[in-house]
């Protein structure tokens, strides 16, 4: 979105632009969130798949899905406990923090571990989330301001839900987008920058590099 809208606001001074892992941001939020829910339980497979035939993993011989499943399903009935966090994490962030580990391929093993650890009970190494950090609140909030909700209240949200979880039976929709639609409703500032197209004119040509299964930038289609 900066890149953009520099590219907006000052074609003149371009003489050459490459952009990687960008949003569309032509995309509204409620559709940039199916979307990244798609590719986040693709990449889940992914590292599902690495375990599988990685014998340093720490879920390796185990079956990764039905063991993240039993774990977000006992979360959601009670918090886990971490060291040093006797209140536990609920589902949303064991999920959350979840998806901000899959995403990079680097991170794999310390998910596993992470997930390994909460099945025995202990959430600690979910605490290292950037979700869990206070700035997290601060990061939401700037995002709200170029991808403001559509939520209006919980009948807007039931059906998303289910949605979401049809098509994400494993990491049922836990993503930042997601994330976006619930956090930024009920924001008492509105959306500065909305959805929509973004005319660029008077530039060379601009190289744009997407990943085909990066569920934080989805793909520009």
């Amino acid at each position: 979105m900066l890149g953009a809208t520099y590219a907006h606001l000052y074609p003149e001074n371009l003489r050459a632009m490459v952009r990687d892992g960008l949003l569309d941001h032509d995309l509204p939020a409620r559709r940039l969130a199916a979307d990244q829910v798609h590719s986040s339980e693709e990449v889940f497979g992914g590292f599902a798949e690495w375990c599988r035939y990685d014998t340093t993993c720490a879920l390796h011989d185990r079956d990764v899905r039905a063991v993240y499943g039993g774990l977000l399903d006992r979360v959601e009935q009670h918090p886990i406990p971490a060291t040093d966090d006797a209140d536990g994490f609920t589902a949303t962030e064991i999920g959350m923090g979840a998806y901000q580990l899959v995403v990079f391929r680097e991170n794999w093993p310390d998910l596993a571990q992470a997930i390994e650890a909460a099945d025995r009970g202990d959430a600690v190494e979910f605490a290292k989330s950037p979700f869990t950090s206070p700035a997290q609140a601060a990061y939401r909030a700037i995002t709200c301001l170029g991808y403001p909700t559509d939520v209006r209240g919980y009948p807007d949200l039931d059906p998303r839900i289910d949605t979401a979880v049809r098509a994400a039976p494993t990491t049922r929709g836990h993503v930042e987008a997601w994330d976006v639609q619930i956090g930024c409703f009920g924001l008492p500032i509105p959306g500065t920058n909305p959805p929509g197209p973004t005319p660029v004119e008077g530039t060379p040509p601009v190289l744009i590099v997407a990943g085909e299964h990066d569920p934080q930038p989805v793909p520009m289609g």
